[in-house]
């Protein structure tokens, strides 16, 4: 509340918090030792995936949102956001291994 009445927040996006949760994050995960397993390598290609994807829904999301075609709060925003992203990187992954999904190679 007392950062929302000081006008740090854009569009309800907390931006006061990414440092920290970016430093904290960074820390946990230096301590995590990661052995080199197919699941690993699967993750790490799909992480790039949901990274390039995931602005192009924030922005579909937020626009629908906006054009009232549905009402949504932030945390379904990021949620829908996030699951769509998720699912659609499964799919590109998934049809980059196929015959015919030679695009698709370009993106995994």
């Amino acid at each position: 509340i007392f950062v929302k009445e000081l006008n740090w927040l854009l569009n309800g996006d907390a931006y006061v918090m990414l440092l920290p949760v970016t430093f904290f994050t960074f820390l946990l995960a230096r301590q995590i030792e990661v052995r080199d397993l197919p699941v690993y390598r699967h993750l790490r290609q799909m992480s790039i995936l949901v990274y390039l994807i995931h602005p192009v829904f924030l922005v579909i999301f937020r626009l629908l949102s906006e054009g009232g075609i549905y009402q949504a709060s932030h945390l379904m925003l990021c949620g829908l956001t996030m699951l769509i992203s998720c699912l659609s990187a499964e799919v590109i992954m998934y049809l980059s291994g196929k015959r015919y999904g030679e695009i698709f190679k370009l993106l995994s």
